[in-house]
């Protein structure tokens, strides 16, 4: 769960890039020719280390192309959420998925063929639900049926 009342600062951006690039086992040097390779950026040593070192920010976009690079949730790189396994692996590697794709196999819909930004959202909708209580759902419920 994200937690969006913590003050982000760049310390915590920088320590999680440098996390994420050393957890690919990357220099600087390999990292800025991948990345400058795959998206037409032109980052270089120099400007991923102050990142790194917290002295400076990415700019939004690029902070996005880092999220994009590293296959990683924006709330994570910002390290407003802990965790980064994807909804889809977490529902695959838990026996109580089994529940959930019964649930909707119920309802005509196929897991395995929901793409990941409708799983985003639906995990968003049970986070919502289990925040607020479920006592919710019959409201929300009551309001589209």
């Amino acid at each position: 769960m994200e937690n969006l009342n913590k003050k982000i600062t760049a310390s915590e951006i920088g320590n999680k890039i440098k996390e994420l690039r050393k957890s690919k086992n990357i220099s600087l040097d390999i990292f800025c020719e991948d990345i400058n390779r795959k998206y037409g950026t032109s980052f270089n040593k120099s400007t991923v280390c102050r990142w790194e070192n917290g002295t400076q920010s990415p700019t939004i976009n690029n902070f996005l192309l880092l999220a994009k690079y590293y296959d990683v949730d924006v709330y994570y790189l910002c390290s407003l959420k802990e965790d980064n396994t994807p909804f889809l692996e977490i529902l695959n590697k838990n026996n109580e998925s089994n529940h959930l794709k019964k649930l909707l196999k119920e309802i005509n819909i196929n897991l395995d063929e929901l793409k990941l930004k409708d799983l985003e959202k639906i995990k968003k909708m049970i986070s919502f639900f289990y925040e607020k209580g479920f006592e919710k759902i019959d409201t929300f419920l009551e309001l589209i049926y």
